[in-house]
């Protein structure tokens, strides 16, 4: 079961409200190394889904641009855990199952 919700701008706003970590992959259609973190990504919150709230922002959907702006998303795939509204950290690019699987569960833990 996939867990991962895909955020607009006006729903980005509220899943930062969650009392779960937020875990965000910022992400875009055309880009190849977004589609190799999708699987990952995915897999992941079926593991880790009852710890956080697992979301996608397309970057080229209309409203978007302005998000990844705000939170200064020069590459892609970024993803952002956020808990309590702040940005905890971020993974830039695309790692291993194991490795972002492990990477995400030191994150959500703080």
């Amino acid at each position: 079961m996939i867990v991962v919700k895909e955020l607009n701008a006006t729903e980005f706003e509220k899943a930062l409200l969650s009392k779960k970590p937020l875990v965000v992959d910022f992400w875009a259609a055309w880009c190849g190394p977004c589609k190799a973190l999708a699987p990952v990504f995915e897999a992941t919150s079926v593991v880790l889904g009852d710890k956080a709230e697992f979301a996608k922002v397309d970057v080229d959907a209309p409203g978007n641009d302005e998000i990844a702006q705000d939170y200064d998303v020069r590459g892609i795939p970024c993803v952002i855990v956020f808990s309590n509204g702040e940005e905890v950290d971020r993974i830039v690019g695309v790692l291993s199952q194991q490795q972002f699987e492990k990477k995400i569960k030191e994150l959500i833990g703080r």
